[in-house]
C-alpha cells in the first residue's frame, strides 16, 4: 500500500474505512505512534497476539477529544490546556469486556486521546462513528516477544514498519512532518501518556486529589500544576512511582532531532 498521511483528507478517509472493515491502523497519535482497531474482542485479541502479548490482555479506548467521556470537568479543561493527562474511570455499561477491567469494587476503562493539536482526531472521528468505541495500544512489540527489558512506543513511522514487517496488512497513517508533530507537544516526551485515575477516593493535604496511575509523557510536576488550578491535589499510585522511558533511536534521544 502507498504511504498514507494524516494531513491528506483522502488518506484519512481511506484509513478510517479500512479500520471499520477490520484492519489495524498504526498512526500518529500526538507526539508518538499508536495502533488502533475496532473495539470488539476479536480485534483486541488479534492485536495482542501480533504484539506478542497475552491474547486477553485488556486494552484502552481512544476517542477524539470532543467525544471523550469526561467523568469530571477537569478532564476537558486539562485537555484544552494541552498539556494533558489521560484518564481511567468508571466503565460505561455495554463496553466489550477486553476494554474494561475490575479495579476495586467496580469496572473501569482507560480513555486515551491524542490531544487537541493532533490531526489524528479527524481519523478517529471518522472511524469511531462507524463502529463504536475504538481500541488503542502503543505501537510497539511486547517485551515478551522481543526479550527486551522494556518496549516503549514508537514515535517514528519507519522503525515502526520494520518492527511490524510480520504484519503485511498493517495500515500506516503517518504524520507528514514528524518533528513538527513532536514540537506541538513541548511539555510531553514522545511515549505512552500519563494516566489519572478518577474513580478512586484520594486526599492530599486536606483536599481532594486524583491518583497518578501511570507516569508517562507528561511529567508528574506538570500534571500536579494542572490539577492545582482546580483546587485538587495529586497522589502518586504504586504503578507511577517510576516514570516510563521513551524509545531511543541511535543518536536521537527523547524525541528531539
Amino acid at each position: 500500500m502507498a504511504r498514507l498521511y494524516l494531513d491528506d483528507p483522502d488518506d484519512v478517509l481511506l484509513a478510517a474505512g479500512l479500520l471499520s472493515a477490520g484492519a489495524v491502523v498504526a498512526h500518529g497519535f500526538g507526539n508518538f505512534c499508536a495502533l488502533s482497531a475496532r473495539g470488539d474482542s476479536r480485534s483486541v485479541r488479534r492485536v495482542n497476539e501480533l504484539k506478542g502479548r497475552a491474547a486477553d490482555q485488556v486494552g484502552s479506548i481512544t476517542v477524539p477529544p470532543a467525544a471523550r467521556p469526561e467523568p469530571v470537568r477537569l478532564g476537558r479543561a486539562a485537555s484544552r490546556a494541552d498539556p494533558r493527562a489521560d484518564h481511567r474511570g468508571p466503565a460505561q455499561a455495554g463496553l466489550p469486556h477486553l476494554l474494561t477491567r475490575t479495579d476495586g469494587a467496580g469496572r473501569t476503562t482507560q480513555v486515551i486521546s491524542p490531544g487537541i493539536a493532533c490531526p489524528a482526531n479527524r481519523f478517529l472521528e471518522l472511524a469511531s462513528t462507524r463502529r463504536g468505541p475504538l481500541y488503542v495500544t502503543s505501537a510497539s512489540l511486547s517485551r515478551h516477544r522481543t526479550g527486551a527489558y522494556d518496549s516503549p512506543a514508537h514515535w517514528r513511522a519507519g522503525p515502526l514498519r520494520a518492527d511490524f514487517a510480520h504484519m503485511p496488512d498493517l495500515v500506516v497513517l503517518e504524520h507528514c512532518d514528524e518533528p513538527a508533530a513532536r514540537a506541538a507537544y513541548p511539555h510531553h516526551l514522545p511515549m505512552s501518556t500519563s494516566i489519572l485515575a478518577f474513580h478512586r477516593a484520594a486526599e492530599e493535604n486536606g483536599r481532594p486529589a486524583l491518583v497518578l496511575d501511570r507516569h508517562g509523557s507528561l511529567a508528574g510536576h506538570d500534571v500536579r500544576a494542572v490539577l492545582d488550578r482546580f483546587g485538587l491535589g495529586m497522589v502518586v499510585g504504586p504503578r507511577a512511582v517510576d516514570r516510563l522511558e521513551p524509545r531511543k533511536y541511535g543518536a536521537l534521544v527523547g524525541g528531539r532531532p
